[in-house]
């Protein structure tokens, strides 16, 4: 980025130069100006594209059944190949109560997560192959690099809110239902 304004300010003491040196029409300098200001941000649109991945995500439901038998119901974001699980929520700056990303790994895996370039809390909650909840971490912090989950094999982590663990009262025994998710049943 810094390049970017290194070159708009050569740009600019080039087209000074050129009207004082060249008695430069005023109407063609301007056009020049307006050229290298719209071939400047071409790179910084194209960098935002690479930062937020340009990845999509499709959506489905998810329902989150407590040991009291409340049920939680969930939009979520699902994450199922390497590309989208890689990109997950970096770069989000809000992610509303009732949303998430559920990460399937499409199979049983010692799953570590991170907060590299993830600019919200957020709670982490780990599922074995038969959707029960098995670990927990709460209130994960933006950008920490700590790699976190359970010492146990997972088959998906459901990414919420930070705090709607504790609001809903989700706890390791607690099961996750969605239909468009293969987990097995217990």
């Amino acid at each position: 980025m810094y390049q970017g304004w290194e070159v708009l300010s050569k740009t600019v003491e080039c087209y000074q130069r050129s009207i004082v040196r060249q008695g430069a029409k005023r109407q063609g300098g301007l056009w020049f100006l307006v050229l290298a200001l719209l071939l400047l941000g071409m790179p910084v649109r194209g960098a935002q594209a690479q930062l937020q991945g340009g990845v999509t995500f499709p959506v489905g439901t998810a329902t989150l059944v407590g040991h009291d038998g409340r049920q939680h119901d969930l939009t979520v974001e699902l994450a199922l190949t390497p590309e989208q699980r890689m990109q997950g929520l970096m770069y989000r700056t809000s992610l509303q109560e009732g949303r998430g990303m559920l990460f399937d790994f499409g199979e049983t895996l010692v799953v570590r997560m991170w907060m590299k370039n993830t600019l919200i809390p957020l709670d982490m909650v780990f599922f074995a192959p038969d959707g029960r909840v098995v670990g927990l971490v709460r209130q994960a912090q933006p950008g920490d690099l700590t790699p976190v989950g359970p010492a146990e094999p997972v088959r998906a982590v459901l990414e919420l809110p930070g705090g709607q663990v504790d609001k809903w009262g989700i706890t390791v025994g607690d099961r996750l239902t969605q239909p468009s998710l293969t987990l097995a049943k217990p």
